[in-house]
């Protein structure tokens, strides 16, 4: 599998959002009240053909999510440190931003609050069913499982668990799983033939800094296109 569709599977993972209700927000959709300011990280494991790639070093390892009220982050995170790839939905609620940093570039690619980030664009909410008899234990919170229904021959579902343990407002905003109520904490992204899994291994309740949620001043503003080809410059097969 080649570089530049690890990279795209990649700002697929990004666009999982997680958002508190337990901090005031009580008109919407959401969990009972829980956990409103902490972090959760995620472990992402690969298939083992990709594994087996000598270029699996610049692949993130992890993810984590920043939370409180209603601003969120995500980083996903390499071992070695290389480049930092996040999307913030901060103190402005309407808007989104996709952030990249790498080597002497910082790049910031504004979007529409309510925008599905591509590629979910391409995935249809009515693919989605919910498992009622099926519950298990992640990260010590109970999880409920969904199903998402791909149209596709060779992965035909993908699994979704998911809690309503933490008092989550509009867990999964910017996806197609709006209707989900409550953390995704261990899935499966299909993307080019390839299923990877996010599982969650741990929530901590914390305060965080607000202005970690803000987008820093030395970023220009870019496109997703113009920093897939930044990365593709630099990673290859």
């Amino acid at each position: 599998m080649s570089s530049n569709s690890l990279i795209k599977t990649i700002m697929l993972l990004l666009p999982l959002s997680f958002f508190v209700e337990g901090c005031g927000l009580i008109d919407k959709k959401a969990a009972y009240s829980g956990i409103c300011s902490g972090t959760i990280t995620y472990r992402i494991t690969y298939p083992a053909s990709v594994d087996a790639n000598p270029m699996s070093f610049l692949f993130p390892s992890e993810m984590k999510t920043a939370f409180e009220g209603t601003r969120q982050k995500s980083e996903f995170i390499n071992k070695l440190n290389l480049y930092k790839l996040e999307f913030i939905f901060g103190n402005n609620p309407d808007s989104t931003f996709a952030l990249l940093k790498l080597l002497e570039k910082r790049m910031v690619v504004p979007a529409s609050g309510d925008a599905f980030v591509l590629p979910f664009m391409a995935f249809s909410p009515d693919r989605l069913s919910f498992i009622n008899d099926s519950v298990k234990s992640i990260a010590g919170f109970d999880c409920k499982k969904a199903v998402y229904f791909t149209g596709r021959n060779d992965v035909q579902e993908l699994s979704i668990w998911y809690t309503d343990q933490l008092g989550v407002e509009e867990p999964n905003r910017n996806t197609p799983f709006s209707e989900i109520p409550g953390i995704m904490l261990e899935f499966d992204v299909l993307y080019q033939g390839m299923q990877l899994h996010l599982e969650a291994i741990s929530v901590v309740s914390e305060a965080h800094p607000r202005k970690i949620f803000d987008v820093p001043a030395n970023y220009e503003v870019s496109s997703i296109t113009e920093i897939q080809a930044l990365i593709d410059s630099v990673i290859s097969r």
